[in-house]
């Protein structure tokens, strides 16, 4: 995959003109030319990975600033959104286009270039490796994951069972996996985290549990109604005195 990008012309010189991976900027090419029914090696890989439809279920990256920036300043933090993407997108179309058209591929459009981004971010190894097969394996807490090296392959810490999952701690530091990181780079919560999130202040948590963005009608009309879900759960659980967390829609790695 490596040799295919760089041979696209997605090098590393390529990050001057575009703020993501290179891999980005060449798996949206490649998506295009699948729904152009264009000839790609890829075209099982890419079949395989999540739609941009089930993504906009769960992922931060599909949404609206303004629907959810309300929760970010109750964090104090900028949750990513989908106005990050359509600002690098305007700056950089004509760049991306030109080098599609020398790869034979027109059409390519924002909604290619969200869509690598996010499978790039949730689903590489080290932020710059895309493994097909080992990129399904789902996270776990580092006291229950049974994978230890990863890259093109795997190297178990214990033995397996057949129809025993294989699982993945996704980072490197397990304190620094609280559930808004996991949610904000991932799309989802991981029950009974032991990683919480700093308790807020009683009038803080009092004023935001009263506003209409926590009702369920919120979620439900929301274009990520997963993700508001989500998010209303990790605004209860910083208000909650309670070591638990409460129990939220699953969203499963896809």
């Amino acid at each position: 995959m490596k040799k295919a990008i760089e041979t696209a012309g997605f090098d590393r010189r390529f990050e001057k003109y575009f703020k993501s991976l290179p891999m980005s900027a060449w798996l949206a090419v490649e998506r295009r030319k699948v729904l152009n029914n264009q000839a790609s090696f890829w075209v099982p890989y890419i079949e395989a990975l999540p739609t941009p439809e089930e993504f906009a279920q769960f992922m931060p990256y599909y949404a609206s600033a303004k629907e959810i920036a309300p929760f970010g300043k109750f964090f104090e933090t900028v949750l990513p959104s989908k106005d990050v993407f359509e600002d690098i997108w305007k700056k950089h179309a004509g760049f991306l286009r030109k080098r599609a058209k020398l790869m034979n591929v027109t059409g390519l459009s924002f909604e290619d270039v969200l869509w690598a981004n996010t499978v790039v971010d949730t689903r590489s190894w080290a932020g710059d490796c895309l493994v097909p097969i080992i990129d399904l394996i789902n996270h776990a807490n580092p006291d229950q994951t049974n994978v230890l090296k990863y890259g093109s392959s795997i190297k178990l810490t214990q033995d397996v069972v057949k129809s025993q999952e294989i699982t993945h701690f996704y980072g490197e530091k397990s304190e620094d996996h609280h559930n808004l990181y996991m949610l904000s780079n991932y799309g989802f919560l991981v029950h009974g985290n032991a990683n919480r999130l700093p308790r807020q202040t009683q009038k803080k948590c009092d004023s935001f549990l009263a506003d209409s963005l926590m009702s369920s009608k919120a979620a439900a009309s929301s274009s990520t109604p997963v993700l508001v879900q989500n998010l209303q759960a990790l605004v209860r659980e910083a208000c909650s005195p309670e070591d638990t967390m409460e129990t939220v829609r699953k969203v499963s790695e896809l």
